[in-house]
């Protein structure tokens, strides 16, 4: 019979085949929005924060210091979307004034978290990990230099990199892990491209290496 195959013993069409087909992509584009959820930047910054507070306690004065490190880098981006969506008004805009909207959100919280960093006295790691943050955010979205990275890349790099700072190499190989799963989903979501991913990498990298020393100088 035409356009029909075998398929472990049983006979099927080629529009079964192509719904089959169809489901199965369904399934991977599925997982892969999946991971892109769960490495949204708030979530991976306090995985590290919580990792660091847990494994590397001396890096904090105080559970304070903890407390507002997850409220500025984390809760205070998050908090765009509470505004946009009690707000009528935002809400009405949509999805798009959405993204800008916590955007800058998360941009204020970046400020917010340096200058606490450096007012209340806070440790040389995290007040690195506050003034690096804040430098990724500068770089992308300053027009000059119109540079399009992955946040996405960002927030895992930032995570491997501090990880492997703080807390040991041997935290590498599951960040890496972590790493390539979000670059795949990123890339199969059309969310971005290699390039924006692995630029967001080299943006994080940069970073951390010009920040580190002079925070540690003085």
């Amino acid at each position: 019979m035409k356009n029909e195959s075998m398929i472990m013993g049983m006979k099927i069409t080629e529009s079964e085949k192509e719904r089959l087909y169809l489901d199965k992509n369904k399934i991977i584009s599925n997982i892969a929005m999946g991971i892109r959820y769960l490495t949204i930047p708030p979530i991976m910054v306090s995985t590290l924060l919580s990792y660091l507070f847990l494994g590397k306690r001396e890096l904090f004065n105080s559970a304070t210091d903890f407390i507002m490190s997850i409220f500025f880098l984390a809760a205070f981006p998050i908090l765009a979307y509470a505004v946009h969506f009690l707000v009528p008004v935002f809400k009405a805009k949509g999805r798009d004034l959405q993204r800008k909207m916590a955007f800058i959100f998360t941009g204020i919280g970046y400020v917010l978290a340096t200058g606490y960093g450096f007012l209340a006295g806070c440790t040389d790691g995290l007040k690195i990990l506050f003034v690096s943050l804040l430098i990724i955010y500068s770089i992308n979205i300053n027009k000059v230099i119109k540079v399009k990275a992955s946040g996405h890349s960002c927030g895992i790099s930032g995570l491997l990199i501090f990880c492997a700072y703080f807390g040991g190499l041997y935290t590498i190989i599951f960040n890496m892990i972590l790493y390539m799963l979000t670059l795949w989903a990123s890339v199969r979501t059309k969310r971005h491209t290699k390039k924006e991913f692995i630029l967001g990498s080299i943006i994080c990298l940069v970073s951390f290496s010009v920040v580190a020393p002079i925070i540690s100088l003085f």
